[in-house]
């Protein structure tokens, strides 16, 4: 499988109504395959308040992940591929990643975290909560409970290679690799050298072709 990969964002910024909606803008497509499932309305709350939901973004991330989005439903023709993140804290961007969902709901939404099991996090690199995280994709993805597949642990449990934990790794071939893939993820989990490394390794060969990992 072939993807891209590259790094992103930091440090955080309040975004204004005015940049929301340019930034909102091109969410319409006359094209086809542009069919997401979220309103407008939701994209502009999310991009207004996102100052307020803890954790580190840079509003200029958004755009770049709109136009990923966009070339892969329009140009590679690709609907159908998971979309997550690894280490997502209170769910600031994974909310905005699952604004990108496609209206035929064929994608596997995921995320990995600690969350409780604290004693996982050896390097401290986040403090996310399950319920917190929870509330903020409701609120500003509308994605419930029920509609995301969340592993709770360390991401090392994925890598068979790291790892001796069959049901974690099975559970992430069966359920979100499946036959078809990884079409966009984030990696922000734990970042020792190794945990990183790990999820690089997990996600890069589970991607669809033409998938991103960032």
């Amino acid at each position: 499988m072939s993807g891209l990969s590259f790094g992103s964002y930091y440090p955080m910024k309040d975004i204004d109504v005015e940049t929301a909606s340019f930034v909102c803008l091109p969410i319409t497509s006359n094209k086809s395959g542009m069919k997401l499932l979220a309103r407008n309305d939701l994209y502009l709350r999310y991009l207004t308040e996102y100052g307020s939901i803890p954790g580190w973004v840079n509003y200029g991330i958004f755009y770049v992940l709109w136009v990923i989005i966009r070339f892969q439903y329009e140009e590679l023709h690709i609907n159908d591929g998971a979309i997550g993140e690894i280490g997502v804290h209170a769910g600031k961007l994974t909310s905005y990643l699952y604004l990108l969902r496609h209206l035929n709901k064929k994608q596997k939404l995921f995320a990995i975290d600690v969350f409780g099991k604290k004693e996982l996090n050896i390097d401290k690199s986040g403090d996310g909560d399950r319920k917190v995280f929870l509330s903020y994709i409701q609120r500003y993805a509308n994605v419930t409970a029920d509609e995301v597949n969340i592993y709770e642990g360390s991401s090392l449990d994925l890598n068979s290679d790291f790892s001796k934990n069959l049901e974690a790794q099975r559970w992430w071939q069966t359920t979100i690799k499946r036959d078809r893939g990884c079409q966009l993820v984030s990696i922000d989990g734990g970042h020792t050298t190794l945990t990183t490394y790990s999820d690089m390794c997990v996600i890069s060969n589970s991607l669809v072709d033409g998938g991103v990992v960032m």
